[in-house]
């Protein structure tokens, strides 16, 4: 800018300077990227980098024009501003993108509570059952569920002869019980790594109700002693797979299939031509449920080997390296050290938490709880770090809570058994009750013993219950 000795001629000059249009556009391009920045960072750099062209050629053309122009500020902020936020967030991006380091010492396969080796082969016969037919209907569970005895003996009736071709047409199947109840321990072997759920599921899901209904159908036949049998074998082969059973959900169906047979089970018993020589068959297997977690236990650790050997298959799969596996199984890693701690009776596990963070995050953001428990919500801040991986997180926290409360549930019902068993036997009962009350009730009236369930209220959905016949307890 030139000097000027008289302050009329300098006022006169800076009026007529020219304002760049250039370098007003381009400081409107820098406004209208900040404007757009929270509908997509994206965004904001396709309306910076015209604004830093913009900029630094008015820059330039001012310094050029001899003083002819002004705007030296627009285009100076136009060029430096954007600069800075794109190298920042830039570096943002990358120490946002960095995953939390793996776990180390974590658990492994030697961690779970399996069967000795000697049992190895029950394992390979558990898998035979696969390979035999098992596909059969009955739709028994409905029918006995309902607590009406004189409807469920006429289905009994009315399926005679689909129970007993089923029973012929499952020999195969049924051959595999037997030999599986022979092994002291049966093993499970399942790797970590499988992705499908094994057929065995369906397989046990179909024999379940065959064996159900065939040993109620003997006993109105006559021939209670042969079914309560085979009943018990089948029950007895379940008991023994639920103790090293290693994926979850077979060991919460473990549990649903073995209430179902202390319900068939307490139906022979409430039936009145059940026979002495029946009932001591029944009463000489069926006993109180040990406090035992081990299937839980088990259940909770492979669990959590099986979601981490899915978590690096995907990272390994995916186009995005967006996705952090690292934190993601340390927050279910946290979730599964959680599990255990109350399967040891604790609320919350004792000591640190393992950080879901890289280690060179701010140390407050250890202070912010991520957990996989259903009942917790995923902090915004987790969302924005690992999006992908929280998507996931919300799936998985459900899972345990339902397996405990399968677990409880079928130990409370074989307390109900116990009940209804010595009851017919003539023998004295306890009404003292494990879980949900301080007692078990026995309704008279509405044909029941039954405990309030998780709710700890009466008569709701969540009751745990076994129709009897008052007049055949002596009740």
């Amino acid at each position: 800018m030139p000097q000027f000795d008289d302050p009329v001629q300098e006022i006169k000059y800076a009026h007529d300077r020219k304002l760049s249009k250039l370098a007003v556009l381009s400081f409107l391009l820098m406004l209208g990227g900040f404007w757009i920045f929270f509908g997509g960072p994206w965004k904001s750099i396709c309306a910076w980098l015209p604004a830093m062209s913009c900029g630094a050629y008015s820059w330039v053309h001012i310094r050029n024009s001899g003083g002819a122009l002004k705007g030296k500020f627009f285009a100076v902020a136009a060029t430096i501003v954007p600069l800075i936020c794109i190298i920042a967030g830039v570096a943002m991006f990358f120490v946002w993108r960095i995953d939390a380091a793996p776990i180390s010492n974590d658990l492994t396969v030697a961690d779970l509570y399996c069967a000795d080796d000697e049992y190895a082969a029950s394992f390979d016969l558990l898998g035979k059952l696969g390979e035999t037919d098992t596909k059969v209907f009955l739709g028994f569970s409905e029918r006995i569920n309902s607590g009406n005895a004189s409807d469920t003996r006429a289905w009994l009736g009315a399926n005679r002869s689909k129970i007993l071709d089923d029973w012929e047409k499952t020999a195969d199947a049924r051959s595999i019980i037997e030999r599986l109840d022979e092994f002291v321990q049966i093993a499970d072997m399942t790797d970590p790594n499988w992705s499908n759920m094994p057929q065995v599921f369906s397989d046990f899901m179909n024999l379940s109700e065959l064996y159900s209904g065939y040993a109620c159908l003997q006993n109105e036949l006559g021939f209670g002693a042969l079914g309560a049998e085979q009943l018990i074998m089948f029950d007895s082969v379940l008991k023994k797979i639920k103790i090293y059973v290693r994926s979850g959900i077979f060991g919460e169906m473990c549990s649903r299939w073995l209430s179902f047979n202390i319900i068939t089970a307490n139906y022979i018993v409430n039936c009145p031509g059940t026979d002495q020589k029946t009932l001591k068959i029944v009463a000489s297997h069926f006993r109180p449920v040990a406090n035992d977690y081990t299937s839980l236990r088990n259940g909770a650790i492979f669990d959590y080997l099986h979601m981490k050997s899915i978590m690096y298959q995907t990272f390994k799969e995916s186009t995005s390296r967006l996705f952090k596996p690292n934190s993601t199984c340390r927050v279910y890693r946290n979730y599964c050290d959680d599990s255990l701690a109350i399967l040891d009776g604790v609320d919350k596990r004792n000591g640190e938490r393992i950080s879901v963070w890289p280690e060179f995050y701010p140390k407050n953001l250890s202070d912010i709880e991520v957990s996989a428990d259903a009942d917790t919500e995923i902090p915004e801040s987790y969302r924005y770090y690992n999006p992908y991986g929280a998507s996931i997180i919300e799936n998985l926290g459900e899972s345990f809570g339902r397996r405990l409360v399968a677990d409880i549930n079928y130990k409370v019902l074989s307390d109900l058994f116990m009940i209804s068993l010595n009851k017919r036997l003539g023998k004295e009962v306890s009404l003292k009750a494990r879980a949900y009350s301080d007692e078990y009730i026995i309704d008279v009236e509405k044909k029941m013993i039954f405990s309030p369930g998780p709710d700890g209220e009466n008569y709701t959905e969540d009751d745990i219950k076994l129709f009897i016949e008052p007049a055949v307890l002596k009740l």
